[in-house]
């Protein structure tokens, strides 16, 4: 029974000690737990602290329980201030409705929303935020709150302005040019065309877009067009005149520049401008018949006709020289006009072109000698000669 009575306080003993390093071990354990969760907690704080988007937590009736330190940097209000009042209550008017509806709908629906829209800074004017709303369920399925996390999207929604306002002032600026521009890709397809396309040829821009470039040249031209695109593609940019056919098939003369469009160093096709030059091609054909006329007119006159430069030389000599004088044009070219001039009368011709140059015109009266040494009589009009002062 000794033996039976000893064993027994022995393992009272064991167990009293068991049980004190238990409650050690429950102890350390604690303080571990406790550290490794301020550890946790301290870690998310600075996270929260330092981070430079919004964060807040949203109760059920939509005001702030908390919100970061960021507040004070972003939009200029001490968290202390700002806790309590409604999360919406700085959303611009303008805004305001949209924004709620999408609130609402993520706590319908239960999912998360986001949103950009126009928040009031502290000093009274507005920055843009993107919001990403996370709503709040308890076991029942309820809304209990959310947490909203947003960010300041100010800096990009000024590019995207000024990217609208570029592209805005870009089409206004291609569609009233008069200059039509296009763009075609290695196909000769248009990829695009301005609205100009429809003041030259008639064809709208839908009507243009996707077909071949090659459908709308005269056929005469079409060689020029394919050794101009090869100059091109040797890097050589010079404008190309050509016809096209306007809708109701009528000719038209345009002059294009173009160049090559390359993306990631491989050409994908080739944009310019094409302008409308029927006008003055049409003034140059004029043009040319009317010299052709005025040209046959003095080269069929018996008269000679002649101009000469300031220092006395000849430029032009009508053909009927050959036939008055037996000396053809290109024989006078570049000499002096009394070359051929009687020595007694050349003092007297020299005296009345200087008269000439001063703007006295009057008819003279001189000998000339001809090729086979006959004299000639010659008598220019009494009309005001062109000269060229060069």
């Amino acid at each position: 029974m000794k033996d039976s009575s000893n064993t027994k306080k022995e393992l009272v003993a064991e167990l009293s000690v068991l049980k004190k390093k238990i409650k050690q071990l429950e102890k350390i354990k604690f303080n571990h737990a406790e550290e490794a969760l301020w550890e946790s907690e301290d870690k998310y704080r600075r996270i929260t602290e330092n981070m430079s988007d919004l964060l807040s937590d949203v109760d059920i009736n939509g005001s702030y329980k908390y919100v970061s330190p960021s507040f004070r940097r972003m939009l200029g209000y001490a968290p202390e201030d700002i806790l309590g009042t409604p999360v919406f209550d700085k959303v611009h008017p303008e805004d305001m409705d949209w924004v709620l509806a999408e609130f609402t709908e993520g706590i319908k629906t239960k999912t998360d929303r986001e949103v950009e829209y126009r928040y009031q800074h502290a000093d009274g004017h507005y920055i843009w935020l993107r919001s990403a709303s996370n709503s709040l369920f308890d076991a029942a399925g309820e809304f209990v709150g959310a947490i909203i996390n947003s960010s300041n999207i100010s800096n990009r929604k000024q590019a995207e302005d000024e990217l609208r306002l570029s592209r805005k002032h870009y089409r206004e600026l291609v569609e009233n040019i008069n200059d039509v521009i296009f763009t075609v890709d290695l196909e000769g397809n248009f990829t695009f065309v301005s609205p100009v396309i429809e003041r030259l040829s008639g064809y709208t821009v839908g009507e243009v877009e996707g077909l071949s470039f090659s459908r709308f040249v005269h056929p005469d031209d079409m060689q020029g067009l394919v050794e101009s695109f090869m100059q091109k593609a040797s890097g050589i940019r010079v404008p190309h005149e050509f016809r096209v056919l306007d809708k109701t098939g009528d000719v038209r003369w345009v002059v294009t520049m173009s160049t090559l469009v390359t993306e990631g160093g491989n050409t994908t096709g080739v944009t310019g401008t094409m302008t409308d030059i029927t006008k003055r091609k049409l003034a140059e054909e004029e043009l040319l018949k009317s010299e052709k006329q005025y040209r046959d007119l003095v080269e069929n006159l018996n008269d000679v006709i002649y101009q000469v430069r300031m220092d006395g030389t000849i430029i032009y000599v009508s053909p009927s020289l050959e036939r008055v004088l037996g000396y053809t044009p290109a024989e006078v070219k570049d000499k002096r006009f009394d070359f051929a001039v009687h020595p007694h009368d050349r003092d007297k011709l020299l005296n009345i072109f200087v008269d000439h140059i001063q703007g006295n015109i009057y008819p003279y009266e001189y000998r000339m000698i001809s090729r086979d040494g006959m004299n000639g009589g010659c008598a220019p009009p009494a009309a005001r000669s062109w000269m060229d002062s060069r």
